[in-house]
């Protein structure tokens, strides 16, 4: 018989594809994977024996896991609504619609006062406008939004006060904004107009 040889790189593709196979894959397992599948066994054998022999034992555990997990999950929903649910803060703040937070109206009023006796004219106007807006929302006029700028509201003001009200608007870019200087007889000018019964009819 005559023997035909087999060549070496044939012979060495069938032995790399063999040890390829699954049954020859050798991965070192980390301690800790060991520790924890070893753990999981012995917790599903336990559980397996106590099924077989108590399983009025084994119904009572299940449904204390059942409550368990039940109010762990209470708990993470009364800890959601207590994160995101907006609440008056104790000096009569009011969470705008954002993050941020926002005072009352009353309080931008008091603020402007203060800046406005302290000589700071400019930053009374701004507090004043910001008094101005949020009144005008509580009357459903405008829509109050920190991010908004002063003008976006001028599109949202009754028809007839646009003009006044887009003076006003003009006059608090170019004091606050623009930087030029305003005195105590400029500001209260502007604040004898901006008064919310100007732009809609008392309640």
């Amino acid at each position: 018989m005559i023997q035909v040889p087999i060549p070496a790189d044939s012979l060495r593709r069938v032995v790399r594809r063999v040890l390829d196979t699954a049954p020859y894959q050798w991965r070192e397992e980390s301690d800790a994977t060991v520790v924890l599948r070893r753990w999981w066994n012995t917790l599903v054998e336990w559980l397996a024996q106590l099924a077989g022999n108590h399983p009025t034992l084994f119904r009572l555990l299940l449904w204390a896991l059942v409550a368990l997990l039940a109010a762990m999950a209470a708990q993470a929903v009364w800890v959601l609504i207590r994160t995101t649910r907006r609440r008056a803060g104790p000096d009569g703040t009011n969470p705008a619609r954002g993050s941020a937070i926002v005072r009352s109206a009353a309080w931008y009023g008091t603020e402007a006062e203060r800046l406005f006796r302290e000589g700071r004219f400019a930053a009374a106007m701004q507090a004043d406008f910001v008094r101005l807006v949020l009144e005008l929302d509580a009357r459903n006029r405008v829509r109050f939004h920190p991010s908004k700028t002063p003008l976006e509201y001028l599109a949202e003001v009754p028809a007839e006060t646009r003009a006044e009200f887009g003076g006003l608007v003009g006059d608090l870019y170019r004091y606050a904004f623009a930087g030029v200087p305003c005195d105590a007889d400029q500001f209260a000018a502007w604040r004898r107009l901006a008064s919310v019964d100007r732009y809609v009819a008392p309640a």
